[in-house]
């Protein structure tokens, strides 16, 4: 759902809980984009380098590595995917305001990962890459905060696409095994019910 909404709204935001797949669907989000508009530019942050690196890059140099159909161009970096000098992905972090600005392209993609933590001078720079183009803008995140840029997306009239992400949709938990290694478990979701109560922000 993640794909298929990002693929066709300018804007979105999506709030989900922990272990769903994020970072996964996020990275192939971000080969499809790359490999299907040719020239264009892929650019994503997350609130710390670690966050950037090992979570959303390790999936995305992950996916590129199995793929069976290689899509070409020089073998990714840490945190750069590049298929041609002016076509390309980059992970950048937060401190980095300064570089997120000027990726203009025919075609742009923004992936804002822990989209909560985020500071509101990075969103301002995000939207500068918003101005022209085929552009798409795709905000995730755990709902840690009931304020800051991430908070304001949800509510009435914020001009963002949303969509909601619960624990209790993971296939794990839907069947009480562990169908994917990694994704959030029934066992924890249960856990935290118990320790959390219901009713708590937090469940």
């Amino acid at each position: 759902e993640i794909l298929r909404r990002a693929w066709v709204t300018p804007r979105l935001a999506v709030k989900a809980g922990h272990g769903v797949g994020k970072s996964f669907a996020l990275s192939q989000l971000a080969i499809a984009f790359l490999v299907c508009y040719p020239k264009s530019r892929v650019i994503t942050t997350a609130p710390t380098w670690t966050q950037v690196e090992k979570i959303l890059w390790a999936e995305l140099r992950g996916a590129v590595k199995k793929m069976r159909y290689p899509i070409g161009g020089v073998p990714p970096l840490t945190t750069e995917l590049r298929l041609d000098d002016d076509w390309f992905a980059l992970g950048l972090s937060t401190d980095e305001v300064d570089r997120f600005q000027g990726f203009h392209a025919a075609s742009v993609l923004v992936i804002l990962d822990e989209a909560s933590g985020i500071p509101q001078p990075l969103w301002e720079a995000a939207d500068s890459l918003m101005a022209g183009g085929h552009t798409r803008w795709l905000a995730v995140g755990n709902p840690l905060e009931a304020e800051g840029p991430f908070w304001k997306c949800f509510q009435p009239g914020s001009g963002w696409d949303t969509l909601t992400i619960s624990c209790w949709e993971s296939p794990n938990v839907v069947s009480g095994e562990d169908l994917i290694p990694g994704l959030v478990s029934r066992q924890w979701v249960e856990a935290k019910k118990e320790d959390w109560g219901e009713d708590s922000p937090l469940y």
